[in-house]
């Protein structure tokens, strides 16, 4: 799971270690959610958690990781829209932030392979950058940079 955040952290954000806390946060077990589906950690940029773990309370084991990307830069390319499909691929509602498309995957594997797409890297990006533009992020309060720290050194 570290070497999956470090390499989303690598691809995604521009300078990491430069703008944590900052422009970004990561957060372990943020209070999301916590009665149903509760957040291992989440990767916040602004104010959306743009990478997130969380699992069922019924069923612990089972991971769900989602991954935000910006929903046109993700849906320009035939072969990209064919493959957003097997990623569960749905449209995510933000008030603050039209266009995020939610890629749903429920492992780790299946995440870190979508990370080798470059256009699921560059709607990331893209949505990365788009929030960093908003300004601060918001959940420094929770921000845990022992935890940034471990996933950026693999």
């Amino acid at each position: 799971m570290a070497r999956l955040v470090g390499a989303y952290l690598r691809l995604t954000i521009p300078v990491p270690e430069q703008t944590e806390c900052d422009f970004w946060t990561l957060t372990a077990l943020p209070g999301t959610n916590a009665g149903t589906y509760p957040r291992l950690f989440s990767v916040s940029v602004h104010a959306l958690e743009t990478l997130y773990v969380c699992h069922d309370r019924r069923r612990q084991q089972a991971l769900h990781i989602c991954l935000n990307v910006d929903k046109t830069v993700a849906e320009s390319q035939l072969r990209t829209r064919l493959r957003l499909r097997a990623m569960r691929a749905t449209p995510a509602r933000y008030r603050f932030r039209p266009g995020v498309l939610a890629l749903r995957f429920g492992s780790v594997g299946g995440t870190y392979e979508a990370l080798t797409r470059p256009q699921i890297v560059r709607a990331a990006r893209r949505l990365n950058l788009d929030l960093m533009r908003k300004g601060p992020a918001l959940n420094w309060k929770t921000h845990c940079p022992e935890l940034v720290r471990h996933v950026l050194s693999d």
